[in-house]
């Protein structure tokens, strides 16, 4: 690999942890810090190779810094995310019909000592259960709240009528979306089939995203279990996610579910012809 190739990877890592990668400026072979590194925050605060002298950082040194600094937050990231929930009843998994139940996980409180059996308040009988969390396949007439739920992504301004186009075509391509619905639409989960040549047939999430006011109650993980189920019916033995920049925590979701990061993925826009 080049020193240009190397650092056009090293300025992506840094890119994808919120890092910025900093180059010497020098020109000249020998002069000054010529050829050297340093990693900054978004702020400029320096974090690795900045010095009042100029950068002292080397490529190699540069990317054991970022690599080790991915491990960490992997690591922290899946010692944090809640354990799984139990797997809901299996359900058959086609486009018209998806869904199973699962109940919302309770919040627990740091430090958490249980109250002695003899002063606990018996539970009055009228106090109803918490609705349980359900998934099923989208239907044209979720496409109101789907767009709401949708909206939450950035740069995203698609209305009512282009969800239910989409949904239809995703459905034509072989593919699903299932919503996650608890008193209304708080998740969506869409794959697509794709042949590729040289894994066969694998499944693509092209989209898992759930409420913010809903999220790490695992919802998410149940809408991935259960496209992870239906992908699995239709033959495929990969499955590939895009993960969204704009979500918080979500790429260190996937690497928590057993994902891991094998490419980059580039995006540019397709002009109408004039």
């Amino acid at each position: 690999m080049t020193d240009a190739t190397k650092d056009q990877m090293l300025r992506e890592m840094a890119a994808h942890r919120g890092f910025k990668l900093v180059k010497s400026r020098r020109r000249k072979v020998g002069a000054g810090d010529y050829g050297k590194y340093g990693v900054t925050d978004v702020g400029g605060k320096p974090l690795l190779g900045v010095s009042d002298e100029g950068l002292t950082a080397s490529l190699e040194d540069i990317e054991a810094f970022l690599r080790k600094g991915a491990t960490s937050t992997w690591k922290a990231s899946a010692d944090a995310m809640p354990s799984r929930p139990a797997s809901p009843r299996k359900a058959k998994a086609t486009n018209e019909k998806i869904e199973s139940t699962i109940r919302p996980r309770a919040r627990r409180s740091a430090g958490h000592t249980p109250t002695p059996a003899k002063k606990i308040a018996a539970k009055p009988a009228s106090t109803p259960e918490p609705a349980p969390l359900r998934i099923r396949a989208a239907k044209s007439a979720d496409a109101a709240d789907m767009v709401a739920l949708l909206r939450q992504l950035d740069k995203i301004t698609i209305d009512e009528s282009g969800v239910v186009e989409n949904l239809e075509r995703v459905a034509k391509a072989g593919g699903c979306t299932l919503l996650a619905i608890l008193e209304g639409v708080i998740g969506c989960c869409s794959w697509a089939l794709i042949p590729t040549l040289h894994h066969g047939l694998i499944g693509r999430i092209t989209l898992l995203l759930v409420d913010e006011g809903h999220r790490r109650k695992g919802i998410a993980t149940a809408m991935l279990d259960a496209a992870t189920r239906a992908m699995r019916e239709a033959a495929c033995t990969r499955i590939e996610a895009m993960s969204d920049i704009a979500i918080k925590n979500a790429h260190n979701f996937f690497r928590a579910s057993a994902f891991e990061q094998t490419s980059y993925r580039f995006v540019r826009a397709i002009d109408a012809e004039a």
